[in-house]
């Protein structure tokens, strides 16, 4: 009885020091996991996407590199937020390029940026003064499609 408490105990050691483990250096996935989740935690961003607009990612060897990509891109966001105080975003996209969308708490930020890129795009979000009149503009035209063509969903 007390042969199988060590054996087990060995056998559950092993497992757990073994090279396969979460903060294992060579996974980046797991890095990237880490990494969104210290974005959840300091900053508040609730949704990392990687390649969002990318179909058919291919099997498991093609998404190697754009998992390191994407590792690069949260990377460089997670220090850009550092720099960039109350930035409110909720959802960022690593991509191919630079994009604020028109809810304004979301971001497509580019993969190989750099830092000083990065920090000048999310210096650059619109004023709120700026968000209303642009959601102010939507608002009219959606109740002028309502009227003219009686669309009560929009």
């Amino acid at each position: 009885m007390n042969y199988s408490r060590v054996v087990l105990l060995v056998i559950i050691f092993s497992f757990l020091s073994s090279s396969v483990s979460f903060s294992n250096p060579p996974n980046k996935f797991n890095h990237l996991v880490l990494a969104k989740r210290s974005l959840e935690s300091k900053f508040g961003v609730r949704f990392v996407e990687c390649f969002p607009f990318k179909e058919n990612i291919g099997f498991t060897e093609d998404q190697i590199p754009l998992i390191e990509q994407c590792l690069a891109g949260v990377r460089i966001f997670e220090l850009a937020l550092d720099q960039v105080p109350r930035s409110e975003i909720y959802s960022v996209g690593i991509s191919t390029r630079f994009l604020w969308t028109g809810g304004f708490n979301t971001v497509l930020i580019p993969w190989d940026a750099s830092l000083g890129e990065t920090v000048t795009f999310l210096r650059s979000q619109i004023s709120k003064e700026k968000q209303e009149q642009f959601l102010n503009k939507i608002l009219m035209l959606k109740r002028k499609i309502d009227r003219k063509f009686r669309i009560s969903s929009l």
